[in-house]
């Protein structure tokens, strides 16, 4: 789930259009739509909603996963930081992936590795594929 987008696309602020990223095609800063609103890259930033499908699946993958791993969050930023908080309130097996301890660390956390997740991961990856 793109839970706050991706910058492969743009998605117009006044009609919501959206279309893939192509810099050729637009020259001029900032990029318009046909409509002729402003394009921004189909992100969600800081005030602006997570798009309801996004937070519908993930709320429901969270209430029926085994296992659920964050990483890189401050565990601050809500919605998002529910998310692992009802994986855990369903049965979940927490992993944490981080520079730095969060609040839920010490709360909800089954196993905490510590350090960049380009280091982590495949850490974890290769302790799964030894069983």
């Amino acid at each position: 789930i793109e839970y706050h987008g991706n910058a492969r696309s743009l998605c117009c602020m006044h009609c919501r259009h959206r279309e893939p990223l192509d810099i050729t095609k637009f020259p001029s800063s900032p990029p318009h739509c046909y409509c002729g609103g402003i394009m921004k890259p189909d992100v969600v930033m800081f005030g602006e909603m997570i798009p309801g499908d996004a937070m519908i699946e993930s709320e429901a993958l969270a209430h029926a996963c085994d296992v659920c791993i964050v990483v890189g969050t401050s565990a601050q930023v809500y919605p998002a930081a529910q998310i692992p908080i009802a994986a855990k309130e369903n049965g979940a097996f927490i992993v944490e992936v981080n520079i730095e301890k969060t609040d839920f660390t010490d709360s909800i956390v089954d196993v905490f590795m510590h350090g960049p997740a380009g280091t982590e991961l495949p850490k974890l990856t290769a302790a799964v594929k030894a069983g």
